[in-house]
């Protein structure tokens, strides 16, 4: 039997839950115990059903927290009591070993707040007398060598702990693997480590399970790692594996040299009847096939555990940018590693799923690549009127431009004095000076003056970083001019208006309903996306809003329906009733409209939403053009710059006011 415990710092994020897929595959754990879920009960439900366990959940308090206690369906688990910070209960697997009592823990992550853990765990202490283990995440450490980095930690705060586990019997029980179970990841100077996850038991535990044993493992999912815990030695071995038929792996269609091997296999000149140049093909197919998996792919779990150590390695050593470097580069390839192990498993699952082709991802990438065209110069006409297309001549006739554009000669110092334009009616008191200008000039002088002043400061600027000025008469003639211009455009919009357009805008929802605007941005180079919700009701007042980044994920399609399931979540944390899911994507808009069964890449995250959607009063999924969703999608964008998410509560982002705004002028008038 074996314990798995962890910090996994949020469900929310596809690259952890593949992560501890990939734990409960490899490890096989009996008991999982999970803090920092930051979801509600329905995620963690949907999960367990898929893993086959059985589980409790206590629910996070607003977006931080969260536990989670999982069991295989073999394990006989009784709850005993529960809250934010600790789930007790009492263990049987069978009738040669004895009941026992597991309390997941996890430490206030206020040091302020940590005396009340400690004194939780000294109240669960009297409540069995059945031999007991204690795991989770503590947030503190007991001697100063389980930090490294910054400042010394506070010796009252470990005594502290140290005391708690005296008082309770438990004693901490030794591992192997890396030290440190936290890091937060800074670059050197600033890196910290500490070893805040741990097993504690007492006494009459040790004595029942003697060859306990603890190993930490790697993550990249979490800055907290995974610690494991074996209950027992032959837990370790490893089982033996029957010999292997030949199967065409479905992960090999990623690669190039697949299609070129089988065309070559396929395309070679055989002697002797129809059939035997089949067989003999078919032959030389399967030979090709396998020694290219050998020699290229080879055992995509053996390499998915190597380029983990490595990346546990690099986390041993000080972080420096060339480290980190070297670790963004292992995580790509880990990534597309996963992907492969993904297909392999669902191969053998047999699970009908969409293949990889067409799903209107070709739309969104050539829209991508549009949008890329137009914002690049190719040809640019230089002074001479000669288009210029290599891009050192480009970049000669733009310099050449800006450099005949602002020389001038030098000026003299009695120009430089009169191009700071000293006024005596400017005083040391702007509020003063300009009391005074008001008094002095009539109204409708007041736009040309305001010009001049505007006009007067850029000449200032021009002479002392350019050398280029203007006399008073030429800098009050450019201003009339300037004034007399926009005079004439505005008049001509008062007697021309330009025609409406049917451009597509936000609309508010109606009586007591709210609207929730979801959208998703990819970050191509760091192969994340960002996803912007926002929530307004029928006054176009903002209820509610999100930012958040989430990691691993550069598909369009599948950001998009990530998009959609956080925004579900969003609203049903919020409690609202009567919801209209709003988005841009129309392929998931027309998805979660759809009664039929989705068998494509995303479905299950399609399913997930509809479930979401039964937990409203009532809930509808409709689709606007990118300009009626543009709020949404500056929050997707500005979550290009955050390491977590942030959440607006009855605010306005500041990052989105423009947008909102505009919505809130259109459906205005």
């Amino acid at each position: 039997m074996s314990c798995l415990s962890w910090n996994c710092c949020g469900l929310g994020n596809p690259r952890t839950i593949r992560e501890l897929e990939g734990s409960l595959n490899k490890e096989d754990p009996h008991l999982v115990f999970l803090s920092e879920t930051r979801c509600r009960s329905r995620k963690v439900e949907y999960l367990k059903n898929k893993w086959g366990m059985h589980g409790l959940y206590v629910n996070p308090n607003g977006m931080s927290g969260g536990l989670a206690l999982l069991w295989k369906k073999e394990v006989n688990v009784a709850i005993q009591s529960f809250s934010h910070h600790h789930i007790d209960a009492t263990i049987g697997t069978d009738h040669n070993t004895p009941k026992w009592r597991f309390t997941g823990f996890y430490g206030h992550p206020q040091v302020a707040k940590r005396m009340e853990s400690w004194n939780l765990l000294r109240k669960l202490k009297g409540r069995d007398c059945l031999p007991w283990l204690c795991g989770g995440d503590f947030n503190e450490i007991l001697r100063q060598d389980e930090k490294e980095g910054r400042t010394p930690k506070a010796n009252w705060q470990m005594r502290n702990f140290r005391e708690a586990l005296d008082d309770c019997g438990l004693a901490d029980l030794e591992y192997s693997g890396f030290k440190f179970t936290w890091c937060n990841n800074h670059t050197q100077p600033a890196t910290v480590r500490e070893r805040l996850d741990r097993f504690c038991a007492t006494a009459e535990w040790m004595n029942a399970f003697p060859n306990a044993k603890v190993r930490h493992l790697n993550t990249i999912a979490s800055d907290h790692s995974p610690i494991l815990l074996y209950l027992k030695d032959d837990c370790l071995k490893a089982s033996q594996k029957a010999k292997k038929k030949f199967r065409f792996e479905s992960m090999w269609i990623r690669k190039e040299q697949c299609t070129e091997i089988i065309k070559s296999a396929w395309e070679k000149i055989e002697e002797g009847c129809s059939f035997k140049k089949i067989v003999s093909k078919i032959k030389d197919c399967r030979v090709g096939l396998l020694r290219w998996n050998i020699t290229t792919i080879g055992n995509v779990q053996a390499r998915i555990r190597a380029t983990l150590d490595k990346i546990a390695t690099i986390k041993m050593n000080p972080i420096t940018e060339e480290s980190k470097q070297c670790e963004r580069e292992l995580i790509m390839e880990l990534d597309e590693l996963r992907n492969m192990e993904e297909d392999f498993w669902k191969q053998r699952s047999h699970e009908n799923w969409a293949s990889e082709g067409d799903r209107n991802t070709r739309f969104f990438h050539n829209k991508a690549s549009a949008r890329k065209k137009r914002s690049n110069i190719t040809n640019i006409r230089g002074a001479n009127g000669e288009w210029c297309q290599d891009g050192q001549e480009r970049e000669h006739a733009i310099v050449s431009y800006f450099e005949d554009l602002f020389t001038t000669a030098n000026p003299s110092e009695q120009a430089l004095q009169e191009a700071m334009f000293e006024d005596t009616y400017c005083s040391n008191n702007v509020l003063s000076w300009w009391q005074e200008v008001n008094s002095r000039i009539k109204i409708h002088e007041m736009e040309l003056f305001v010009v001049v002043c505007w006009f007067l400061w850029k000449n200032r600027n021009m002479t002392i970083f350019h050398g280029a000025q203007m006399d008073a008469l030429e800098l009050y003639s450019e201003a009339s001019h300037y004034m007399d211009y926009f005079r004439n455009a505005q008049e001509n919009i008062r007697t021309n208006p330009p025609p409406k357009t049917n451009k597509v805008v936000w609309s508010p929802p109606c009586g007591n309903w709210v609207k929730i605007n979801f959208d998703a941005a990819i970050f191509g180079k760091e192969r994340n996306m960002g996803c912007g919700i926002i929530v307004r009701d029928s006054k176009g007042s903002v209820l509610a809003a999100l930012s958040k980044k989430i990691y691993g994920v550069t598909d369009p399609e599948h950001a998009e329906a990530i998009a959609a399931g956080e925004a579900a979540w969003f609203g049903y944390d919020c409690g609202f009733n009567f919801v209209q899911m709003e988005g841009d994507a129309k392929l998931i808009i027309n998805a979660l409209n759809s009664s039929e069964e989705n068998l494509s890449a995303i479905g299950g995250i399609i399913d997930d939403v509809k479930r979401i959607a039964h937990c409203f009063d009532s809930c509808t999924f409709q689709h606007i053009k990118r300009s009626g969703n543009e709020a949404a999608h500056g929050l997707a964008k500005f979550a290009y710059s955050l390491t977590e998410a942030l959440v607006w509560m009855g605010d306005v982002p500041p990052v989105v006011m423009p947008s909102i705004l505009k919505d809130c002028n259109i459906f205005n008038q």
